[in-house]
């Protein structure tokens, strides 16, 4: 089996901020009034989602993510966020494959927690593997607040709402495959 991990945190597709490690607070990105968003970093201007109203040609597009990411996608704004795949560095992949091993003992495992892709995914597979086990996160994190345009970063339990995994992803296939090729060409999202 293979899984795939992704994250619906907001990325700025240009650049990556404010997850590709710059750890600055200079660089943030700004939610606008007309929902669109724009990177300090590199000045990109982008809408963190998919619309897909009023676009009949796109119908089997919108079915097939809604099955796909098993969420509850309102079909009145027909809006999807976009996912970004999560992949492990070699260091990250070694501390996984050795969680998974349950070494004997406790131990604390330290790591940068701004980090969108490495806490997530080792909750998860080590609570897979092990659903009599239990995880203790110990951290000082807190929820951001609400009032905010800008985003510096995810707190930790925010990365963790916005990972979501799938396994054994097939690839599109006829009619959804065509409306993806038709989405590439438009250009207009």
């Amino acid at each position: 089996m293979t899984r795939r991990y992704f994250h619906s945190c907001i990325t700025c597709p240009q650049c990556h901020e404010p997850h590709k490690g710059s750890y600055s607070d200079l660089v943030y990105l700004t939610v606008k009034n007309d929902g669109m968003v724009g990177c300090s970093g590199c000045g990109c201007e982008f809408y963190p989602y998919l619309d897909f109203s009023g676009r009949s040609k796109f119908i089997k597009t919108h079915e097939y993510a809604r099955k796909l990411a098993k969420l509850s996608f309102s079909r009145i704004n027909s809006r999807i966020p976009l996912y970004w795949d999560v992949n492990l560095n070699k260091i990250e992949e070694a501390y996984n494959e050795w969680v998974l091993q349950r070494p004997k003992g406790a131990h604390l495992i330290t790591w940068p927690w701004d980090e969108v892709r490495f806490i997530p995914v080792l909750l998860t597979e080590f609570s897979l593997k092990n659903p009599d086990s239990s995880v203790v996160v110990i951290g000082n994190y807190e929820e951001p607040q609400e009032t905010s345009d800008h985003i510096a970063g995810y707190s930790l339990p925010e990365i963790i709402r916005n990972t979501v995994f799938g396994d054994d992803i097939e690839a599109p296939q006829n009619k959804f495959k065509e409306e993806m090729n038709n989405l590439k060409k438009e250009k207009s999202l």
